[in-house]
C-alpha cells in the first residue's frame, strides 16, 4: 500500500490507472533491487481505499490525498484502534 501511495503521489502527473501503476511499481522494484515480483496492486489499492487515502473518480486517473491529510487520517485511525481509558 505504501508503494502505491508513494507512486500515486510522487508521480501524480503520470495519470496512472491500475494496470499502469502495477507495471510501474514492478519495473521500479526490478530496477532498484534486481527482483521480479508480481505486485498485488488490487490489494494495495483496496488498503488505501479502506483507509480513506485513495481518491477515485469515474474516468479519472487514480489519486491519493495529500501527505498532511494522510497523516491526519492515519493518526485518527490509529487512535481509534485502542481504548486508552
Amino acid at each position: 500500500a505504501f508503494l502505491a501511495y508513494a507512486f500515486l503521489r510522487i508521480e501524480a502527473d503520470k495519470g496512472y490507472d491500475m494496470g499502469a501503476l502495477d507495471d510501474r511499481i514492478e519495473d521500479w522494484l526490478e530496477q532498484c533491487f534486481d527482483v521480479r515480483v508480481d505486485f498485488e496492486v488490487r490489494d494495495a489499492l483496496a488498503k488505501l481505499r479502506d483507509l480513506g487515502l485513495l481518491i477515485e473518480e469515474e474516468g479519472a486517473p487514480l489519486r491519493v490525498v495529500a501527505p498532511s491529510d494522510a497523516l491526519r487520517i492515519l493518526d485518527e485511525t490509529w487512535d481509534g484502534l485502542y481504548d486508552y481509558a
